[in-house]
């Protein structure tokens, strides 16, 4: 996936479902999407944000009472990392060819 098209999917998810100039997803599914499904446990390795839940194919919980939704991936030589701050629009998208860089849970930290 190209940079630019992971920056257009991370500016659907802050914008809850537009694009410019139109709504591509509706507001109900867009809740739906960040909506806490599965109880992740302590023993999961980014333990440092409260309420950590997996949603969807993405994870959410909270830091200092805010509100996250991300997700990272990878391939060998490459990792990518996308954290949505949905209450104020914005989000970070990390891109690297490498397999020992951090993670996102280093990333909120």
């Amino acid at each position: 996936m190209q940079v630019s098209a992971k920056w257009r999917y991370a500016q659907l998810q802050v914008d809850n479902g537009t694009a410019p100039e139109r709504r591509v997803v509706s507001a109900e599914m867009m809740v739906e999407l960040h909506r806490p499904e599965i109880a992740v446990g302590a023993d999961w390795p980014s333990t440092r944000l409260q309420s950590l839940h997996y949603s969807l194919g993405r994870f959410t919980g909270e830091d200092h009472c805010v509100h996250l939704v991300y997700h990272n991936g990878a391939n060998p030589g490459f990792r990518a990392t996308i954290v949505l701050v949905p209450s104020s629009k914005t989000g970070i998208v990390v891109l690297w060819l490498a397999s020992s860089l951090p993670t996102s849970e280093n990333l909120l930290q």
